[in-house]
């Protein structure tokens, strides 16, 4: 287990308590902010990431940043959304059983956790296999270093997770998911992933 495994541990853990706390339909807003607003960063991201390039020279670290800035903004309407017509969904579901609505709530919650999971493990795979050392201004050898040792035990970290593959795997195959930015590192993952597991069935 390493630092990827306990932070899958750890969010899957919450989302799952979030389910089973708040109930299956406050679930569902915010299942459908996460979708929703990953399917508007594939579109809105090149735009976002036009006025970051001004300070951050990256096109990767771009990248990831502009997609955190639609998730978030696209869950926080999901749960605007959800206040203003909570008085409605109180009244439609006063039918539904506590254990139906906890259940649900905990199902959803599983899945909105290996969801964000899936998506952050992306965005780390994205800055690990991605990040352009041409474009930082005149480095000097020891700055170099420190990002080839950073982005060396980021990577290894990644592949030898033990949980990062299932969900990436899992995450790309939900359909529509995976953008073309993400692509490629995620092809690069994979290849290391199948290496580590070579190298540990000698």
């Amino acid at each position: 287990m390493n630092i990827f495994d306990w932070f899958i541990l750890i969010v899957v853990s919450i989302s799952t308590f979030y389910g089973i706390r708040y109930g299956l339909i406050k679930a569902i807003f915010s299942m459908l902010g996460i979708i929703v607003g990953w399917l508007l960063a594939g579109q809105l991201s090149g735009l976002i990431g036009g006025y970051l390039s001004g300070t951050i020279t990256n096109e990767s670290v771009t990248t990831v940043i502009a997609y955190a800035i639609i998730l978030i903004l696209s869950l926080w309407i999901s749960s605007y959304a959800y206040k203003v017509l909570m008085p409605v969904l109180t009244i439609s579901t006063l039918g539904m059983s506590s254990l139906i609505n906890k259940l649900g709530g905990a199902l959803l919650g599983l899945a909105i956790g290996i969801t964000i999971s899936g998506v952050c493990l992306t965005g780390v795979a994205r800055v690990a296999y991605a990040l352009d050392l041409d474009k930082v201004e005149n480095p000097s050898e020891s700055l170099l270093l420190d990002f080839n040792n950073s982005l060396a035990g980021l990577e290894t970290n990644l592949t030898n997770s033990q949980f990062a593959p299932t969900v990436l795997k899992i995450f790309e195959n939900l359909p529509g998911t995976l953008p073309n930015e993400f692509e490629g590192a995620i092809e690069l993952f994979k290849a290391g992933v199948e290496y580590n597991d070579l190298l540990n069935s000698r």
